[in-house]
C-alpha cells in the first residue's frame, strides 16, 4: 500500500477512530507479555524440579545454561527444553518394561 493511500484512509477514518484502532492492536501485545511472564515462571519452577532430580544422583552434573541437560559417556540422557518439558532417555530394557 502506498503512502498516499494510507493518508487517504486516515482522512476517511478520522484521527479519533485511528487512535482507537491502534490501541486495540496494542492491547493484545500487553496480554502476550503477561503470558510470556507466566511461561517464564512455569519454566523456572520446572527447572527447580529438574535440579532436584539431578542433585539426587551425585555421579552426574547438570550442564547447559539455557537448556539444562545431563550426559554420560557423551550421550545426553535428560534435558529440560525451552517449553519447560522434561525429557529422559532410558535404557532399552527399561523402555520395554
Amino acid at each position: 500500500m502506498t503512502i498516499s493511500k494510507v493518508l487517504k484512509k486516515v482522512e476517511k477514518v478520522g484521527r479519533g477512530r485511528l487512535r482507537e484502532s491502534v490501541s486495540d492492536k496494542l492491547e493484545p501485545a500487553i496480554h502476550k507479555g503477561a503470558r510470556i511472564e507466566k511461561e517464564n515462571t512455569m519454566w523456572d519452577e520446572t527447572r527447580k524440579i529438574y535440579d532436584q532430580i539431578v542433585e539426587r544422583c551425585p555421579r552426574f552434573e547438570r550442564k547447559g545454561k539455557t537448556m539444562p541437560y545431563t550426559s554420560a559417556n557423551g550421550h545426553m540422557f535428560s534435558l529440560l527444553n525451552k517449553a519447560g518439558e522434561l525429557g529422559f532417555r532410558y535404557a532399552k530394557l527399561i523402555q520395554v518394561k
